[in-house]
């Protein structure tokens, strides 16, 4: 396959991934509206304090660590609903501002990543396409979690290196801290990205500086703002089991498991079976492809020496002229006529372009 036509499938399997992203992030706001999803589960209680107005009290101070939800989704449409009087616009308000958090981290990320080929941005439409729609409905604090990582990270790598990008790397790792407690894994995954760029370079100092004052912050909110005993001591027990080998005995994640292992055992096998054939396939490609390059080469030289016997002025070249030098300097591979050694068969034998003419004068 030419470099052409892999950069073709490049481009077109990047369309796809970000074509697919962009078009789920549409659908997520329009389907959960649709269905009213923002009642489903715990959303039915986040949506009723909604409606009395009275959101942080009811339930959210007991998870001050995840403060940003509240900040983003719950209190602007808790403020709607005291000035409609609408408990039902409210409500909307919530499902709109949380449903569509996907699609505003993507257009985030694209505008502060710099990447080459924008890669941030197109891993952030692969995972939006294939993570969020599993979780379409349940009303996660982990939601607002993933839309805020991947401009979190483009922001992390390429703002500039002053106070204005210091603060808005710092804001947006405060931000990206408070949506779930389990968002400083997130944290220092982004972290663990930026340390090949040196440990003392102005991005990963200026992160872990971040970092450390989240961890911080963290801990305050928890001691400053407890919750309830109740939720206390559920809060518990669900961090010490968090990885509880029991969950292996759930059918459905016996099932998922089962599915992943023969994805995996199908991709192995598929591999050892097509790579010897694709490799076989290239090499014959390469030797079919070889003489006709070499045939169009010394064609194309013969030409020159021919078609080239006189100068501009139309003055016939003597066998010492700057011609003659050159198709003798051609034939013994030095410098030829565009100035580099040998650059026709260098041009056919590594596909520099110059295929299609190959096969043509072949």
């Amino acid at each position: 396959m030419s470099g052409r036509a892999l950069r073709l499938d490049d481009r077109s399997f990047r369309l796809l991934i970000v074509g697919t992203g962009l078009c789920w992030s549409v659908a997520f706001p329009v389907i959960a509206l649709f269905y009213q999803l923002e009642l489903y589960g715990d959303g039915a209680m986040f949506s009723y304090a909604v409606a009395v107005r009275d959101v942080w009290a009811f339930h959210w101070h007991n998870i001050s660590g995840r403060t940003t939800v509240f900040l983003l989704t719950l209190w602007p449409a808790e403020a709607l609903v005291r000035i409609t009087n609408s408990p039902s616009a409210g409500i909307i308000a919530y499902g709109l501002l949380f449903y569509i958090s996907p699609l505003i981290g993507l257009a985030v990320t694209y505008a502060a990543d710099r990447s080459p080929g924008h890669i941030i941005f197109v891993y952030a439409c692969g995972s939006t396409a294939l993570l969020c729609p599993l979780i379409l409905g349940f009303p996660t604090e982990m939601w607002l979690a993933h839309a805020m990582f991947w401009p979190t990270l483009a922001l992390s790598h390429y703002a500039k290196t002053t106070r204005t990008g210091a603060l808005l790397v710092f804001t947006a790792w405060i931000l990206l801290a408070f949506t779930h407690e389990g968002a400083l894994v997130l944290l220092l995954a982004i972290a663990a990205t930026l340390a090949p760029r040196g440990v003392w370079s102005a991005t990963f100092v200026r992160a872990a500086i971040s970092l450390m004052i989240v961890a911080i912050l963290a801990a305050a909110a928890k001691i400053i703002l407890p919750p309830d005993d109740y939720y206390a001591g559920a809060f518990l027990r669900a961090a010490l089991h968090f990885f509880d080998l029991e969950i292996f005995r759930v059918e459905v994640v016996q099932v998922l498991l089962a599915a992943i292992i023969a994805y995996g055992a199908i991709l192995m096998l598929l591999s050892i079976i097509i790579s010897p054939y694709m490799a076989r396939k290239n090499k014959k490609a390469l030797a079919l492809r070889a003489p006709f390059c070499f045939a169009a080469s010394d064609r194309r030289r013969e030409e020159k020496s021919g078609s080239l016997g006189y100068a501009r002025d139309d003055k016939p070249q003597d066998t010492n002229g700057g011609v003659a030098a050159e198709s003798l300097a051609e034939d013994a591979g030095g410098v030829g006529a565009r100035g580099a050694p040998g650059w026709e068969e260098a041009g056919c034998q590594r596909g520099y372009g110059h295929d299609h003419e190959c096969r043509a004068e072949g």
